[in-house]
């Protein structure tokens, strides 16, 4: 039960109590709009913002693996190469 649940039910209840001596159409409504907003369907609470994923860098031994791989491999222009798979490891580590 949820806390504004629980509030409309105690409402009406002190309300119907109270609605003879109170002899007020006022209360009347009012019981009628708590009922009323008990019988709506709840929502389920989404939250609006979440906190971003916290960054993961790469650890030294992963870096050297990358270097290795790489420097086993002539053909590539190494510097190049090195920062767009450091770039692309580092995207997939921290995207999914």
């Amino acid at each position: 039960m949820t806390k504004q649940t629980e509030a409309l039910e105690m409402a009406i209840n002190v309300l119907e109590l109270y609605e003879e001596k109170l002899n007020s159409s006022i209360a009347i409504e009012v019981i009628q709009i708590c009922k009323e907003a008990l019988e709506q369907p709840t929502q389920p609470d989404i939250p609006l913002y979440t906190h971003p994923k916290q960054w993961q860098g790469l650890s030294d031994d992963e870096i050297w693996d990358i270097a290795n791989f790489l420097g086993k491999n002539k053909e590539w222009d190494y510097p190049v190469m090195f920062a767009k798979t450091i770039e692309k490891v580092l995207r997939e580590k921290n995207n999914g």
